[in-house]
C-alpha cells in the first residue's frame, strides 16, 4: 500500500468524523475495518463504508477523487452512508451499467 493510499483513507476517516475506521490507529491499512487489501500486491481491493455504530451518519460530503487513487478497488460499500450533494449530468458520461 503506498502512502497515497494511507493518507487518502485518512482523510476519509477524517470527512466522515471518524465514523468510519473508528478503530484503525493509522498504521497498516490492511489491518483496518473495512479494509481488504489483495494478496498479490496488498492494493486495497475492497473499502467497506459502514460506520463503526452500524446507525445512519450525518451527512458526508465525499471528496470522490480520493477513491481514484486505489487502482486495485474491486469493490466500493457504502451502505448506511448518509450521502449528500449531487452529481452533475456530465458527470455520468463514462459511467457504464
Amino acid at each position: 500500500m503506498s502512502k497515497e493510499q494511507k493518507r487518502a483513507l485518512l482523510e476519509i476517516r477524517s470527512s466522515t468524523n471518524g465514523s468510519v475506521f473508528a478503530d484503525w490507529d493509522g498504521r497498516d491499512c490492511c489491518n483496518a475495518p473495512g479494509i481488504i487489501c489483495g494478496a498479490i500486491d496488498g492494493g486495497v481491493s475492497l473499502i467497506d463504508l459502514l460506520p463503526d455504530n452500524n446507525a445512519p451518519s450525518s451527512t458526508w460530503y465525499p471528496n470522490v477523487t480520493l477513491f481514484t487513487i486505489f487502482d486495485e478497488l474491486e469493490e466500493l460499500r457504502l451502505d448506511g452512508m448518509n450521502i449528500g450533494g449531487e452529481l452533475k449530468r456530465e458527470n455520468f458520461n463514462s459511467i457504464s451499467p
